[in-house]
């Protein structure tokens, strides 16, 4: 069965990759002057960090309530 914490795991690291890639469209798009590359640069910007904060949601679901 799958544990869902190690599947959020999963989700924010290849989110985070994600995001660097993103970080790299963005200051591409702004070295070579091309206002294409700027939107899906900041595109993927948006998407990239939605996801992660998906991913972290669900690692904080994942765990059980601290009892205190």
């Amino acid at each position: 069965m799958n544990d869902p914490g190690r599947m959020a795991k999963r989700v924010i690291v290849t989110q985070s990759l994600s995001l660097a890639i993103a970080i790299a469209v963005l200051v591409w798009g702004t070295l070579s002057g091309k206002t294409a590359l700027l939107v899906l640069g900041f595109v993927l910007l948006v998407a990239a960090a939605a996801m992660l904060g998906v991913g972290v949601w669900l690692l904080r679901r994942s765990r059980p309530a601290p009892r205190g």
